[in-house]
């Protein structure tokens, strides 16, 4: 009976050392998930400045058939060059200062290259983003004929 009182005795709690390593334990669970989750919040934000990027991008690109249509061939050519693209227009010349963003992070620049030779104009629309001292863009590229065929 007295063996049995003894063993009872050991088993009746938890020791100082099996709680400290059952806290050790849980603390290093809650910092692998809360790790996990900062590196899924931060990817996540990435994937949408780049389906952003990549749709203001775009959006360059389609205005640009539009103008080819309405503004005619040669119209259309003589805008060659490169051009901030604050807004879907030919009115801001040039890089873009810092200042000039789309959404406060994204900056939208153009280029329209006239091959005369080709009878073809190529426009290179690049949109650049940081997340904190990375830069990160998303490039589109399109080529306008002076007909209906477009490759």
């Amino acid at each position: 009976m007295a063996l049995w009182k003894t063993v009872r005795k050991i088993d009746a709690g938890q020791s100082l050392v099996e709680v400290m390593i059952a806290l050790v334990i849980v603390t290093l669970v809650l910092i692998t998930i809360v790790s996990a989750v900062l590196v899924a919040l931060k990817s996540t934000q990435f994937s949408r400045h780049k389906t952003r990027g990549t749709f203001l991008a775009q959006s360059v690109i389609e205005w640009l058939r539009g103008q080819r249509q309405s503004s005619g061939w040669s119209t259309f050519t003589d805008q060659a060059g490169t051009y901030c693209m604050l807004t879907l227009d030919f009115t801001n010349p040039g890089a873009c200062a810092a200042f000039e963003t789309i959404d406060s992070i994204f900056v939208r620049e153009m280029m329209l290259d006239y091959d005369n030779a080709q009878e073809v104009v190529t426009a290179t629309v690049t949109v650049t983003w940081f997340e904190g001292d990375k830069e990160f863009s998303s490039r589109v590229e399109g080529e306008f004929y002076d007909q209906e065929y477009e490759e």
